[in-house]
């Protein structure tokens, strides 16, 4: 007589809570590049070709919130509740900072991603620490 041991599969509800907690950190990783890369543009080449018409004050309120959400989106990869808040706290100040200084294009995008943003961090708000 053959027996044979069950296998434990895990859920459907399992897989897809891992799924949303890998994405969420694949967009923390992303948030994090993209700002820093923000930040050198406007430091390093004083906001380059897509900010060349913007005021001064916004290339650099620009630089500040990129350097200053890259340290809070990696924050969030370990305190994550407090993380979160300043990632979408700076984000919409970027959004509203490009917005005053005339950038449409950056301030929508902005607005757009720290909603998208804030909506995958609330999808995964019970789970954070």
């Amino acid at each position: 007589m053959e027996t044979t041991i069950p296998m434990s599969t895990p859920d459907a509800a399992a897989v897809l809570e891992q799924k949303r907690i890998q994405f969420y950190r694949f967009f923390l990783i992303a948030t994090i590049i993209n700002n820093v890369f923000l930040a050198a543009l406007c430091f390093g080449a004083n906001g380059g070709p897509a900010l060349a018409t913007a005021p001064a004050w916004t290339v650099t309120a620009l630089g500040a919130l990129g350097a200053a959400t890259a340290p809070l989106a990696l924050l969030a990869l370990f305190l994550r509740k407090a993380g979160a808040v300043g990632v979408v706290v700076t984000g919409v100040a970027a959004g509203i900072a490009s917005l005053a200084g005339g950038v449409i294009g950056f301030g929508l995008v902005f607005l757009f991603a720290t909603a998208f943003w804030a909506f995958i961090a609330k999808r995964n708000w019970y789970r954070l620490v």
